[in-house]
């Protein structure tokens, strides 16, 4: 037993001795320094109408079916997108090049006691809704979130990641 206990205590001073060592303040970091990214960038979009308020849908390919919609219990007031500057906002239910816009405001959805049918959705899609143009900003989510006036002045040099055709 005496043994264990004098095991304990050299064991917990050579951890740190496993861990790899930190990159050093001078050096650059190397790709491999680098910690993942797992988050992925902040999308910002613009609508062909004022949607800011209306649940976003997917629609497939063809624009004839839904191809993703959320279920009324992963909808709250954190979903809503916010709004910035020149009409842009900053999606935080993930909007695609094919999302589309429904009747239900964020807080009717979210009141649902039950998930509508995909053909009971479509009753509900607002026609000719869309979205113009997205953008992808250089913050991660939460920091977009946290300053939308930085995340507003980042918009006009942004990545473009979809255009609207003109028909």
């Amino acid at each position: 037993m005496k043994a264990i206990h004098a095991l304990i205590p050299a064991l917990l001073i050579s951890m740190p001795a496993c861990r790899p060592a930190l990159p050093s303040s001078t050096s650059a970091p190397t790709q491999a320094d680098k910690p993942a990214q797992a988050l992925p960038m902040t999308l910002v979009y613009l609508t062909n109408g004022d949607y800011a308020d209306n649940v976003p849908v997917t629609m497939d390919q063809s624009g004839k079916s839904l191809a993703s919609y959320p279920d009324p219990h992963d909808i709250h007031a954190s979903s809503r997108p916010i709004k910035l500057a020149e009409g842009w906002l900053l999606d935080r239910r993930g909007i695609s090049s094919t999302s589309v816009f429904l009747d239900y405001t964020y807080k009717e959805y979210a009141a649902l006691e039950s998930c509508p049918s995909p053909d009971e959705l479509m009753k509900h899609v607002i026609k000719g809704s869309c979205v113009t143009e997205i953008r992808q900003l250089p913050l991660q989510q939460w920091q977009a979130v946290d300053d939308p006036v930085e995340a507003s002045k980042l918009v006009d040099n942004a990545k473009v990641v979809y255009v609207m055709q003109a028909e």
